[in-house]
């Protein structure tokens, strides 16, 4: 039996963005990794209740997420700087903060749990209303890490391009 997975072309661009940030060294493959397992192991989760719930509540659902993206969307774009860390916090109040030092994340149980409750919630929206990646990953990377944008969005690329792995690999597999 043969099986026909073709990557299209979102999860190559998806994975190039990634490899280029891994060679510039902003991807964050730790959280990366962390947030993408967590995704894949909620996204079937979503998909169940998909088919249990009625498409009138999920187009509410979906309707509702995008509302919420783009007034975080427009209220991002009032901000002055440009590549500045997205979170307004203290860093002593967020739970994952890069050290200055050795420029990695400092990981802590409460960073652990948030990155993990990032992957969670991305996993179960895209099984569920079919958005995740960018929709929740880059505004949770904002809002609980000092990471710059351009550290957000590529760690943001390497978790939708360990996904897409996944699920091509799956598809494979099946």
């Amino acid at each position: 039996m043969e099986v026909d997975v073709a990557l299209n072309r979102w999860q190559i661009n998806h994975a190039f963005g990634a490899l280029l940030g891994l060679r510039e060294g902003i991807v964050r493959y730790r959280a990366a990794a962390l947030i993408g397992v967590t995704g894949m192991l909620l996204a079937p989760l979503g998909v169940q209740l998909a088919r249990l719930i009625p498409n009138p509540p999920l187009m509410a659902a979906f309707a509702g997420v995008l509302g919420w993206v783009a007034l975080r969307t427009w209220r991002q774009s009032r901000r002055v700087a440009v590549d500045q860390p997205e979170s307004a916090r203290p860093r002593s109040q967020l739970p994952c903060v890069v050290n200055p030092d050795a420029q990695r994340l400092t990981w802590t149980t409460p960073c652990a749990w948030a990155l993990a409750g990032t992957g969670a919630a991305a996993g179960l929206l895209s099984g569920l209303l079919g958005v995740g990646g960018g929709f929740v990953i880059v505004p949770s990377l904002g809002h609980f890490t000092n990471l710059t944008t351009r550290s957000i969005v590529a760690t943001s690329l390497a978790v939708i391009a360990l996904v897409s792995a996944g699920g091509v690999g799956a598809a494979a597999w099946q």
